[in-house]
C-alpha cells in the first residue's frame, strides 16, 4: 500500500498517511455533517430570542414561515421543507388561541425553556401530512 508524507507548515515534522486512512477521515467528515444537518429541525440556536404570548391569538403560517401575535411577527426558516422557528425561550399561555396553516410541517424549538399551555388547531391533512386513514368498523 502506498504511503504519503504530510509536512507541517514549519516542515520539521511529518507523518505517513495511507490512502485508506485518508478515505476514512473523509467519510467520517461527510457522515458527521449529514447527521448534524438532519437534526437541525429539532435544535435551536435561539435566533428568535425570548417570546411570551399570554393572551389573544397566535397564527402560525408554515408556507409564509411566520408566527404572528398582534403586531409581533417572528420569521422562521425552511430546513429541508420544514418550517422551523428557533427561540431562546418561548411561553404560550393557556388563554391563547393557536391556529396553524400552511403547506410545510412545523418545528418549534427553544434552547432554554418552552411552556406551551394552549391547544393547537390544525386542519387534518395539512402541514405536509396525509389525509389519514379510513376509520374502523367498530365492534358490536
Amino acid at each position: 500500500m502506498r504511503s504519503y508524507k504530510l509536512f507541517s507548515a514549519m516542515g520539521a515534522r511529518h507523518a505517513s498517511v495511507t490512502p485508506l486512512f485518508l478515505l476514512a477521515v473523509v467519510l467520517f467528515a461527510a457522515l458527521s455533517s449529514v447527521s448534524a444537518h438532519a437534526q437541525t429541525i429539532y435544535e435551536s440556536n435561539g435566533e428568535l430570542g425570548d417570546w411570551t404570548v399570554s393572551s389573544g391569538a397566535l397564527a402560525i403560517d408554515t408556507t409564509a414561515l411566520t408566527m404572528t401575535s398582534g403586531a409581533v411577527v417572528n420569521n422562521g426558516i425552511d430546513i429541508d421543507g420544514v418550517a422551523v422557528f428557533r427561540f431562546a425561550n418561548l411561553s404560550v399561555g393557556s388563554g391563547v388561541v393557536v391556529s396553524v396553516t400552511g403547506s410545510r410541517p412545523l418545528s418549534v424549538t427553544a434552547t432554554g425553556d418552552m411552556t406551551w399551555a394552549s391547544n393547537v388547531v390544525v386542519a387534518p391533512g395539512t402541514l405536509g401530512g396525509g389525509t389519514g386513514g379510513a376509520g374502523g368498523t367498530g365492534a358490536n
